[in-house]
């Protein structure tokens, strides 16, 4: 069997400060004045502190593209980068997380979930090690890829043929996009790409992931939930966060699905899918 190949980088600097009244913020606001008197939402509050044995990973989708913004289908053929509100969505999902000691970053090799990825190290002044996962990149939807699903005007026989093979892929994980792949063959390379990360990587505690869409739904489904036909239920926001504990024992338990607080308001209509 061949052995997974990753692309690390390694950052070395001084000791955790953890606590986020001591350190030195970047203003992550959407706006040009940022309320003192509200508390900005983290993950943090939400999460029980984490049992021993047990390690957490936090699953993220990746920021807002413009193919996003457009209802535009992307998939693993084509790699578009964050617009600017994609990488707001980002900076706050980085404040959202600044009190977490993260010190293993992965992502998808797609640039825009590897700069999502990117910007969780701003401001990390402790060790941590950054790498991208070639087998978490999005699910293929073969021709489909590219296809503005919301724009008006879209040849109507075009889009009912589109919502026909959406309709049967969500319905049977073993059916594909004519040349892509279908649930099944994602929720298998993810879920292997997955754990031989946490195996090859086995003395982080809190790691960060950032991926897609589809492939986070598949994933969760797949290697959480325990049956892949759930991902048509699973929703996943634009920089969202999960949180899911996974014991030295194998045993998975979610503790967060879909945590989209710190990017409220900026969220593009159709986009939490």
């Amino acid at each position: 069997m061949a052995t997974a190949s990753y692309s690390t980088s390694l950052y070395h600097s001084s000791p955790a400060k953890f606590s986020s009244a001591a350190a030195s913020l970047i203003d992550y606001s959407f706006s040009d004045s940022d309320s003192e008197e509200e508390e900005f939402p983290r993950i943090s509050s939400v999460l029980p502190p984490l049992e021993s044995n047990y390690r957490r990973v936090y699953l993220l989708r990746h920021g807002e593209t413009n193919w996003n913004k457009e209802g535009k289908i992307q998939g693993g053929g084509f790699d578009i980068p964050l617009n600017e509100n994609g990488r707001n969505q980002a900076r706050a999902a980085a404040r959202a997380m600044e009190d977490i000691p993260i010190s293993l970053i992965a992502s998808s090799p797609l640039s825009r979930a590897a700069e999502t990825a990117d910007m969780l190290t701003q401001d990390r002044d402790h060790y941590y090690e950054r790498i991208l996962v070639p087998g978490l990149r999005e699910m293929s939807f073969g021709e489909f890829e590219g296809f503005p699903r919301r724009r008006a005007g879209v040849d109507p026989a075009l889009k009912a043929r589109y919502e026909r093979i959406d309709k049967a892929c969500n319905e049977d994980p073993s059916k594909a996009f004519p040349g892509g792949e279908s649930a099944a063959i994602v929720a298998e390379r993810a879920k292997k790409s997955f754990f031989e990360m946490l195996d090859r990587f086995s003395e982080h505690q809190h790691i960060a992931l950032v991926c897609h869409s589809r492939l986070n739904r598949i994933l969760i489904s797949e290697a959480f939930l325990n049956d892949v036909r759930h991902f048509p239920n699973v929703k996943q926001g634009n920089s969202c966060i999960n949180a899911i504990d996974i014991g030295l024992d194998g045993f998975t338990d979610i503790k967060v699905l879909n945590f989209i607080d710190h990017v409220k308001g900026t969220l593009a209509p159709d986009s939490n899918v």
